[in-house]
């Protein structure tokens, strides 16, 4: 379930990346939005208010934003689908917006590769906020998708540091 094309866009930003990573690996990182704080821009703070009681993944989070002045919590309704490998968030209750959506979204690319989609879809409800976006924000999905990946790196790296050098079986010898 994609947001591509089901809505009218009046602000939509988008980024791609192609990662050396496995589907399942990245849909745990942008299904972990306890740690968005950390690594996506302007992010203060993010925190799962609800998980869903089979999957145990978030159907509900707090995010604040902040920059210069500006900062707003948002609560989200989340929708994570770890077979279509789609993370989507939904905002458009909130005061500031006649709505925000995200979709975050895994698809299995060429040689091993795997292509991270993001898509930010929104419409303020102040015009004078359209304007200031419309300036500044077509850069907002590119460095989110950057924190991701540098995310996506250090995390793999951690994983990947305390694998065994050898198997436990053989450590007898």
């Amino acid at each position: 379930m994609a947001f591509r094309g089901t809505l009218q866009c009046f602000e939509c930003f988008r980024a791609s990346k192609l990662m050396p990573y496995k589907p399942s690996f990245l849909f745990r990182l942008i299904s972990d939005i306890d740690e968005y704080e950390r690594f996506v821009p302007f992010c203060q703070k993010s925190k799962v208010t609800s998980r869903d009681l089979t999957t145990g993944l978030p159907n509900k989070a707090d995010l604040t934003i902040g920059f210069g002045n500006f900062c707003e919590t948002f609560d989200s309704r989340v929708v994570c689908d770890p077979v279509a490998r789609t993370v989507l968030a939904d905002a458009s209750h909130h005061q500031l917006f006649q709505h925000l959506k995200t979709n975050w979204e895994i698809v299995e690319a060429s040689k091993g590769r795997v292509r991270v989609d993001l898509e930010v879809d929104f419409e303020f409800t102040n015009k004078l906020h359209s304007v200031v976006s419309k300036l500044t924000g077509s850069t907002v999905a590119t460095e989110i998708i950057k924190g991701f990946v540098n995310q996506a790196k250090q995390k793999y790296e951690l994983e990947q540091s305390k694998k065994p050098l050898v198997d436990d079986a053989s450590s007898d010898l």
